[in-house]
């Protein structure tokens, strides 16, 4: 390795270099001014190999350093460099270019092309780790998922894809698109791990059905029939004990998408004195209550927005709050020409106002759907999906000027207990 003067076009890039974006050079070429040794020169000279022989006498190409000498050439104040010349095989070069930290950090894709190209020629994960500066096995469990068509994929795009080992789940992730969005990669790995743990909880559910003896229904509407009606629920752990209290004749049905995870709702036939017992008998009046709480208070809030259609001026741009809300618990914008935006107008009687209200309307009808169900056995109401969306859309209407009755905030305690009750369920099942 030795120091040496190099004619500047007698130097070529590396066409593996991973760097793609080479910043601002002119700012860059500013820097080289203040060299006192060799002014218009870097500080810290690139480093380059031999690499054949042309007309205009020996060539080097650039393993470290690129951007510097882009920036020499186009400021065009000197002809020639001085350069470190050394002997490196191609695994070496390509740790050193991705290695390379010349104020300016590649960006992601760069980083990860040139960590899969120091795969590709044979360096060990472990340099690898250490030249792309990566947290210790980042490297080999990229090596997992790397294949033709994935240079342009961030590492974090990689690592996503890796945490799955169903070829296809690895496949839809690395086929989604690299951003944020509703469909992006991060959103699609999300559904894939929360569709495979509740698979897992579903098989879970039929090992414990088969050991308890439970007959299972296809559908709920199949266990509902022959005068069999919802009699209780569990998860896998209380599906023998749950069971072993059910009449005769009892089937369960597995129901996938309950607010707590995959459960086994029990459905049998009513014993005679089930007319006549009080604690039901007051199960279902409070049944009966919270759906017209949740009712009275969609009636106020639908009322509370009307008033504003009317009253408001700026009601766009007042009422935007209820469409960040959509945002942020759905990560879409609201579609203003959905069904139940159009039906909604018509109640109130302001169909005419779709065009210029549609978005809030939609925004607010999605937030403020039931929160909760009711009607279950053990008389404890559970969330909707949409329990957490219902609290949202009351914190933002609060924050609007609406004011709820008394009667719509021991909903919201009874939304929130719900919640918090029913997920450290889903934690301990976990």
């Amino acid at each position: 390795m030795e120091l040496q003067v190099i004619p500047l076009a007698n130097m070529w890039p590396d066409p593996n270099n991973p760097r793609k974006d080479f910043g601002d050079l002119d700012a860059l070429a500013d820097t080289f001014e203040m060299n006192a040794v060799r002014p218009f020169e870097p500080v810290n000279p690139p480093t380059v190999v031999p690499d054949g022989v042309s007309a205009r006498g020996q060539m080097y190409r650039i393993v470290d350093g690129e951007r510097r000498w882009r920036a020499m050439v186009k400021r065009e104040a000197v002809s020639a460099c001085a350069a470190v010349v050394c002997s490196m095989d191609e695994a070496n070069a390509m740790a050193a270019m991705v290695a390379t930290d010349d104020k300016a950090r590649l960006t992601d894709a760069e980083l990860s092309r040139g960590v899969q190209q120091m795969l590709a020629v044979g360096v060990a994960p472990e340099e690898v780790d250490k030249a792309a500066r990566l947290k210790r096995g980042t490297a080999r469990r990229v090596a997992k998922v790397a294949r033709e068509g994935t240079e342009q994929l961030s590492i974090d795009h990689l690592l996503a894809a890796e945490e799955f080992e169903d070829p296809d789940d690895r496949k839809r992730v690395l086929d989604a698109p690299e951003d944020d969005s509703s469909r992006g990669f991060r959103t699609v790995a999300r559904e894939i791990e929360g569709a495979n743990k509740r698979a897992a909880k579903v098989g879970a559910l039929r090992e414990a059905c088969k050991a308890a003896g439970v007959p299972l229904a296809d559908t709920a509407e199949e266990a509902n029939g022959e005068g069999r009606s919802y009699r209780a629920c569990a998860y896998a752990d209380r599906v023998a004990e749950v069971f072993a209290g059910q009449p005769d004749g009892t089937v369960g049905w597995i129901c996938v998408e309950s607010w707590g995870g995959p459960e086994v709702r029990f459905y049998g036939p009513a014993s005679e004195e089930s007319d006549d017992d009080l604690e039901k008998a007051a199960r279902r009046a409070e049944s009966k209550r919270v759906k017209k709480l949740m009712a009275d208070a969609l009636a106020a809030r639908s009322a509370w927005l009307q008033r504003q259609m009317v009253e408001r001026e700026d009601f766009w741009t007042d009422m935007m709050p209820i469409v960040e809300a959509h945002r942020e618990v759905y990560g879409t914008s609201p579609n203003p020409y959905d069904y139940g935006t159009g039906q909604w107008l018509n109640e109130q009687g302001m169909a005419d106002r779709l065009v210029e209200t549609g978005h809030i309307v939609r925004a607010f009808v999605t937030l403020g759907c039931d929160p909760l169900w009711t009607d279950y056995v053990d008389g404890e109401p559970r969330p909707s999906k949409n329990a957490e969306s219902w609290l949202a859309l009351g914190c933002v209407m609060r924050s609007l000027g609406y004011r709820p009755s008394p009667d719509e905030i021991e909903l919201e305690g009874m939304v929130a207990e719900a919640i918090e009750k029913f997920a450290n369920k889903e934690e301990e099942d976990e």
